[in-house]
């Protein structure tokens, strides 16, 4: 544990020690009195000196009679109007005290065994409290309480050296939930106060009052219910979000408060320091304030009367209002987390060079290889050299057709350069051993798409009744048929059926969505390839309404869908084993057996197919109900969506979530399977692949200066309008998110260079509605996995490594829910996945000791799940543009305050960023109406926390006599900066 800064004999710098009820802790003597910790002189500890167990006892050896010992300060939240907030904090710690205050005597001791014998009698109380075996080998400090050995029972105060390192709000916590009335589990928290006072008794009846009972100097093993605070570090926490307009006191009389500190005073300078303001500007704020309820000049006074300092020097400047500015510290604490992310010490070539060496020893292995690789190393140019390099049969699975494409050209052009390097060695093409060389990459499409199946619509609904499409509709024959087999009349010229007929002779790229799909495909092949985003496809599910199982049914279906309806609706289980399995033969039996050949026509298949009374999603609910009889507990779940419409009526509608674990069908006849991932979700591939070799490779980021705003800046409330239209206050609210997406639009234009800015899909939609860029693209989160090139609207393509910027305008964390439900998905043999109503928050640094945090859920399944869509899915956007090989500077701008596994340069304000034009803030009120649109009125305010480097000039001297000032990221390119802002005259501002 951590106190010290001594300040040595003083008043305390708190009024009062108040327990929550309101009444003051007060120190009580032997006769029984009490006195107040205000009228005693008092050591004050604070925050850096460290204390272990075996210097526990020293800190009693100073404390004269009437003096205390202060662990805590008072608390500045609810009380924050009536006490004065201090600047004490309580850092992580090894010791637990337990406050024993009126614990009765262990049988044959009482207070003269305790005043005769104090040791044995503290060791008797220690046994019936940890056990005799843990007094024998523990290490404990025990000091008597003034009150000892004068009320019937064991008073003390015990100290305990634990393990881990935790935070001490965890050790309060721990001691509130021991069940001892006799225990006192405040003392821990902040607020709180621990008075150690010899008491004022003569002759003292124990010459000694800390026992130091070392034993074998062992320490309590905590671990399993406390947090270990092992490499964390101290954070700055930020005040809360949002805007933080002045506190307006009351109209009528101020009510001057216990030694002139009015609660209202309190929270009218809490706001001024929220707001921004200085010293100076809250104690103008205050006294305008003060004017405006025409308060008595003597009040004012009052608040601006020169006080002492502990220490007895008078400050002149220091008035009442002023310290109460300074005391404040505006909702910013500290608090403790993770250190912020940094890069991998480690070179591009080094990374290459492990990745190289690790797949060509994959390959020569049977199993599942996963291969973290971090965006840039070369992930696409070991696939080509690994599959170009060998005479192997490769399937390639990619992301997505775009992907798909890169890839095929990329493998086509190392193919022909590769046999134009064999006809320039040896001359002759029959010589040359390569077989690859013969076989051409193409790219598989799947049958819905374009110019591919001609009969689609028939397909789809054959495929819903059940029907075989490939043997059926197309015709396609079995091993075991002769050679006379109906095929659909357009086989001979569809592609779909080409590609298939051909797919021996070539190898082939096809999207990670077919990993599910029949092994025909890839029967042949000797190895497949799954370059990013094979983990979604690995898990199913069917969403039915519950409504279903009422819809009419015949005879005993019917009764039993509407018990099954209850038993999921009111989580019973009425229904036996045999009832589900009889529901399930009834429901099958009701599925058609609809009759389709190859020569039917479209509109005749479509008829025959017709579902009829049969209903899918039921089948799907009693076979999950059987599963979870068995034992598999998440293969159903039944969940609520409420719903408001356009006039704020709500609806209520339930579901059912029916999960499973999709069988990779494609890899089934496969040795060797070689995955590449930049952020895979690890735990969700075991659960596929218990048995699955992880190679991971990093390597830093190159060329980019990351900026990250420490407030609210795209949340959905600021851009999007959820009131209902018949809401009175409807206009109002459009009126202000149309004001936010304007200012919002205004700064992306004034960025140089091309810009990514990667978003929810409803924040594009509103901004695209009402503004037109010319050199802004925008993607969604999510759905950026695999996408290098982008398309802007000046018909520029670009790919990540040569876009300027790239914004991140808020976080994507779906409902739990939606989580869980994946989850379930994957892991739907195992044991149930936890719920959660949300999630947890933990603190993670920014950087430069500025809090961030992250989401946790408390189940890890579910926990990889929310880092894969959460967090991995925007380190995906970021990695696009953060490549290793990027040889250009690139900016981007995260906008929330989630911790990313990115290197932060820089951690600043919305109001801050939001003045930003790339590496430049505008620190001119004219400027930054010209630049963006408007907000030049609030710049005083951010060029107070703002040092300015750089004057410049958008005229020549004569036009322009006075430079505008701006403050240049460190690092960045002056002139670089001032050209893209068109400047044309700039230099640095002294700083003398």
């Amino acid at each position: 544990m951590r106190i010290s800064r001594v300040y040595g004999a003083s008043r305390p710098s708190i009024r009062k020690a108040l327990r929550p009820d309101g009444t003051e802790i007060k120190k009580k003597l032997p006769d029984g009195s009490e006195v107040s910790p205000i009228d005693w002189p008092t050591h004050w500890y604070g925050t850096t000196r460290e204390v272990t167990i075996d210097k526990v006892a020293a800190l009693y050896d100073g404390i004269e009679p009437h003096e205390c010992l202060v662990l805590g300060g008072a608390p500045d939240g609810q009380h924050v109007t009536r006490l004065r907030c201090t600047d004490f904090r309580l850092p992580p710690t090894d010791l637990m005290v337990l406050d024993v205050d009126g614990m009765p005597y262990v049988e044959g001791h009482s207070d003269e065994t305790l005043r005769a014998d104090p040791e044995s009698t503290i060791r008797a109380q220690l046994a019936q409290m940890f056990g005799s075996v843990a007094v024998e080998k523990t290490h404990f400090v025990v000091a008597l309480s003034s009150r000892a050995g004068f009320t019937g029972d064991f008073c003390a105060h015990v100290w305990i050296g634990i393990s881990p390192l935790c935070e001490a709000k965890e050790i309060a916590k721990l001691q509130k939930s021991l069940p001892a009335d006799w225990l006192d589990a405040s003392i821990f928290q902040a607020g709180r106060v621990l008075f150690a006072a010899p008491p004022a008794i003569e002759p003292d009846p124990f010459p000694t009052r800390v026992f130091d009972l070392k034993g074998e100097g062992m320490v309590f093993d905590l671990s399993d219910v406390v947090r270990s605070t092992e490499g964390q570090v101290q954070l700055r926490k930020q005040f809360s979000r949002g805007k933080h307009g002045l506190y307006k006191m009351n109209t009528g009389p101020l009510d001057a408060g216990e030694g002139g500190v009015s609660g209202e005073c309190w929270n009218f300078i809490l706001s001024c320091k929220r707001a921004g303001m200085s010293e100076d500007d809250a104690i103008a704020a205050l006294h305008d304030e003060f004017t405006r309820l025409e308060v008595p000049n003597a009040t004012w006074k009052r608040m601006r009367k020169v006080i002492k300092r502990p220490d007895g020097v008078t400050d002149p400047a220091l008035g009442e209002a002023r310290r109460m500015y300074r005391d404040m510290r505006a909702g910013e604490t500290l608090v403790f987390g993770m250190p912020a992310y940094r890069e991998p010490e480690t070179t591009l070539t080094a990374a290459s060079e492990a990745l190289r060496r690790a797949v060509r020893d994959q390959i020569d292995r049977e199993g599942v290889f996963l291969n973290k690789v971090t965006l840039g190393v070369g992930k696409t140019h070991e696939i080509v050299e690994l599959v170009t390099s060998r005479d192997v049969k490769a399937l390639i699975l990619a992301p997505n057709h775009e992907r798909c494409t890169e890839i095929v050209n990329r493998l086509n052009d190392a193919r022909e350069k590769r046999l134009y390097d064999a006809f320039d060695q040896v001359g002759q093409f029959e010589e040359i051993e390569d077989r690859w060389l013969e076989r051409p990459w193409e790219s598989w499409r799947g049958r819905s798409a374009e110019g591919m199946c001609s009969r689609l619509d028939a397909v789809n609904a054959a495929f819903r009744a059940g029907v075989s499409v490939h043997k059926h509709i197309c015709g396609f024959p079995t091993p075991d048929e002769d050679g006379d087999v109906k095929r659909c009349p357009r086989f001979a010229t569809c592609a779909y059926a080409d590609q298939i007929m051909n797919f021996w002779r070539y190898n082939w790229v096809a999207p990670v969505a077919m990993i599910s799909h029949l092994s025909r495909i890839a029967s042949d092949a000797d190895v497949v390839i799954i370059d990013e985003g094979c983990v979604e496809h690995l898990a199913g599910n069917k969403v039915v309404p519950l409504e279903d199982l009422l819809a009419p049914r015949p005879g005993r279906l019917g009764e039993l869908s509407r018990k099954a309806h209850c038993d999921l609706l009111e989580d019973t289980q009425t229904l036996t084993f045999d009832e589900v399995q009889e529901a399930l033969e009834l429901e099958l039996e009701e599925k058609p057996s609809p009759h389709v050949e190859p020569d039917m026509t479209d509109e005749q298949i479509i008829a025959n197919c017709e579902p009829g009374s049969y209903r899918a999603g039921c089948v799907s609910i009693w076979r999950a109900m059987l599963a979870r009889m068995e034992g598999g507990e998440n293969h159903l779940h039944v969940f609520s969506e409420t719903k408001k419409d356009d006039n704020g009526e709500e609806s209520t509608r339930w579901w059912v979530d029916v999960a499973w674990r999709r069988k990779p069908r494609l890899l089934e006849k496969v040795d060797t399977v070689l995955l590449f991932d930049a952020t895979p979700n690890e735990v969700a591939l075991r659960a596929h692949w218990p048995e699955i070799e992880v190679f991971e490779v990093e390597a830093p980021k190159l060329n980019t200066r990351v900026v990250q705003v420490t407030d609210a800046v795209g949340k959905r409330s600021q851009l999007i309008n959820d009131l209902p239209k018949t809401d009175p206050q409807f206009k109002a609210e459009e009126a202000r998110v149309k004001k936010a997406r304007q200012r919002l639009a205004d700064w992306l234009r004034a960025q140089p260079g091309y810009t990514v800015v990667v978003t929810k899909k409803d924040h594009r939609e509103a901004i695209e509605k009402e503004h037109r860029f010319n050199r802004v693209a925008f993607a969604h989160h999510g759905a950026v996995e695999g996408k290098d090139v982008w398309d802007f609207p000046d018909g520029k393509r670009l790919h990540g490594v040569d876009v300027d910027n790239l914004v991140i305008l808020g976080r994507n964390a779906p409902q739990p829910y939606h989580l869980e439900a994946i989850a379930r998905r994957h892991h739907a043999d195992e044991d149930a996945v936890k719920t959660m109503g949300w999630y947890r928050t933990e603190n993670w640094e920014l950087g430069g000791g500025v809090a961030g945090y992250r989401l946790r859920h408390d189940d890890p399944r579910v926990d990889a799940v929310l880092k894969n869509v959460a967090v991995d899915s925007l380190m995906q956007a970021v990695g696009r543009m953060r490549s290793v090989r990027r040889d250009k500077m690139g900016r981007v701008f995260v906008m929330h305050s989630m911790r990313l596994d990115i290197e932060v340069d820089e951690c600043v304000s919305a109001e801050q960023v939001m003045r930003r034009a790339g590496d430049v803030t505008l620190l001119s009120a004219s400027e930054v109406d010209r630049v963006f649109g408007a907000g030049g009125r609030n710049t005083r305010e951010i060029a107070k926390r703002v040092t300015a480097t750089h004057k410049y000039r958008m005229k020549d001297k004569a036009a322009q006599p006075k430079p505008y000032l701006c403050a240049i990221a460190a690092g960045a390119d002056v002139d670089q900066c001032m050209t893209d802002l068109g400047a044309v005259w700039w230099e640095a501002v002294s700083t003398e």
